[in-house]
């Protein structure tokens, strides 16, 4: 019986002396798991390890925090455990609260941090894959050699710095590659803030009729019900407008473009499509637009939407204007459709641009025929008197071009991309509407292209979130083997 116990505790002994020459002390470490008491956190194979709860923080270089649009340099420091690390650093997210290092959760990013140079146990992270001006929520964690992973309390950064005059990645459209789509901007009270809506367009096979919204807090792509026709190179625009029974009420509205991937078809047909039951119809009046028609530009001032120039099914280009009243198209013999003033016969154009600041909109560039491409810039500003008054403005200073882009932000519109008869481009410009003046902007970024230089792109589509301009899609002029396009890169101006 003696002999017995004698054995079981030399034993004891024995394990005790492997398990304490094994065990790697180490005095530093960040906070762990679930609290065991007050200064120790237990580990999933139920390890206690003593530590503090030191909070990660921006880290300052010269009293300057190490913060770029795009990037940020965050500080751990680590506490006092007992047990070996065999990897830590810092796991960040956007979008998700609770960041995980984990394949599957495409919303977090994570990356090993640097070892501390000293005894300060301070050690640093440089995070990336962010937007400017926009909140991240960040936190520490550590992987030991049992295979226990335990994180730090999350903390918010509030912001990034603000970007000036730069492009930056936006989530890639889920749908078809595509040109000739239309872009527009809708303001979701429910959500409280502006979301971008691309609908139509064509491949290089087929004519589209899908719609997807952009969430740009989500940073989602949502498929919405099909439009009723294939259309690409139409037009549309959402309009706010108070109705018959007294209620106010907002639509996107879409119509015209050509049922063919290969320049021809136009059709007049128009509908429009109800947010709250996401559904697309007929107008009561069921009126298709005046003329079969493509390649116009559509856009809404106020309580109506216009519709101007484009290209018709002789083939003519035109200067043809008309303005929408959605009111008219809710009675069953209302005459929504209205011609305002147009201009000469020499300024007929397709595949123009425009842009909206306050009550006016700004009309240019586009082409004419296969050789004669514009740069001029006019505004159209409508009254209730003779419909609306055209003005001539500064004219933009790039190479004349057809199916380039353009948005507006604050008192300020923004053009480029597009082509003409001997090139395709990449550059973009910005309009001063207060001081009719022009200003060369950062160029386009899709990406290089086979000379490793940015790509020119035409047929795109642009519109304004926010105080962001969303530009994507379209045609890579110089991409023999890829040339359609669904990125999409936000331009921050300021």
């Amino acid at each position: 019986m003696i002999s017995i116990r004698k054995n079981s505790f030399i034993v004891l002994i024995l394990l005790l002396l492997l398990f304490f020459s094994c065990e790697k002390k180490h005095d530093r470490l960040y906070s762990f798991y679930r609290v065991y008491f007050p200064s120790s956190y237990m580990t999933l194979n139920g390890a206690v390890l003593r530590t503090q709860a030191i909070p990660d923080q921006i880290h300052y270089i010269d009293s300057v925090p190490a913060l770029t649009p795009f990037s940020a340099i965050i500080q751990g420091e680590f506490g006092a455990v007992y047990d070996t690390i065999i990897q830590y650093g810092h796991v960040w997210s956007m979008t998700n609260p609770n960041p995980v290092i984990n394949p599957r959760d495409t919303s977090s990013y994570s990356r090993l941090g640097q070892w501390p140079t000293d005894s300060s146990g301070i050690f640093l992270t440089e995070i990336n894959n962010l937007y400017p001006n926009t909140p991240f929520y960040v936190r520490s964690y550590i992987v030991t050699i049992h295979g226990d992973t335990g994180y730090n309390p999350v903390i918010l950064i509030d912001t990034t710095l603000r970007a000036v005059d730069t492009w930056f990645i936006a989530p890639i459209l889920p749908g078809s590659i595509r040109t000739g789509a239309v872009g527009e901007t809708y303001y979701d009270t429910d959500l409280g803030y502006e979301i971008g809506i691309i609908a139509g367009g064509n491949n290089a096979n087929e004519v589209l009729n899908d719609m997807w919204f952009y969430d740009p807090q989500t940073r989602t792509w949502t498929e919405k019900a099909n439009i009723p026709y294939r259309a690409t190179q139409a037009v549309g625009f959402v309009i706010t407008y108070t109705k018959l029974d007294g209620n106010e009420i907002t639509k996107f509205y879409y119509g015209t473009g050509e049922t063919s991937p290969y320049g021809y078809g136009q059709t007049d047909l128009w509908y429009e499509y109800d947010f709250s039951s996401n559904t697309w119809s007929q107008t009561i009046s069921q009126t298709s637009y005046p003329i079969k028609i493509s390649r116009a530009v559509g856009f809404s001032i106020k309580k109506y939407g216009y519709v101007a120039f484009g290209q018709t099914d002789n083939g003519n280009t035109t200067t043809t204007i008309y303005r929408f009243d959605p009111s008219e198209a809710d009675r069953s013999n209302g005459v929504p459709w209205e011609l305002m003033p147009v201009l000469d016969a020499q300024y007929a154009r397709m595949d123009a641009i425009v842009f909206v600041i306050d009550s006016a909109a700004y009309i240019g560039l586009g082409q004419q025929n296969a050789t004669q491409y514009f740069s001029d810039l006019w505004s159209f500003v409508p009254n209730t008197t003779t419909g609306g008054n055209w003005s001539r403005k500064a004219s933009f200073p790039g190479q004349p071009r057809s199916q380039a882009v353009a948005f507006a932000i604050g008192y300020n519109g923004f053009v480029g991309l597009g082509y003409n008869d001997t090139q395709g481009f990449k550059d973009f410009y910005r309009y001063d509407a207060l001081g009719n003046s022009w200003t060369k902007i950062t160029d386009y970024k899709i990406g290089p292209d086979f000379n490793g230089e940015e790509q020119a792109v035409r047929d795109a589509v642009a519109i304004r979130i926010g105080e962001l301009g969303l530009v994507g899609t379209g045609y890579k002029v110089y991409d023999s083997l890829t040339p359609y396009a669904k990125d999409f890169w936000y331009y921050q101006p300021w």
